[in-house]
């Protein structure tokens, strides 16, 4: 169990605020594994969409990014 597990626990009832970028995505690659399935992250805008595809990939390579800017 890593540090960041012991102190942060997912919980689906729970909402979360104030975070940097990196431990969102951190957040969302631990509820990925923990579902075990697809899972959607939308974004604002395709700026933070690529700044999140790109932290994400530092964890895993199961990632995608589909750009639709209109």
């Amino acid at each position: 169990m890593s540090f960041l597990d012991s102190i942060i626990k997912i919980d689906n009832n729970r909402s979360y605020s104030g975070l940097t970028k990196e431990l969102k995505c951190y957040l969302v690659y631990k509820k990925f594994l923990d579902m075990n399935d697809s899972l959607i992250f939308l974004t604002a805008n395709l700026y933070e969409a690529n700044i999140y595809y790109q932290t994400l990939l530092n964890y895993t390579d199961k990632v995608s990014l589909f750009p639709m800017d209109d």
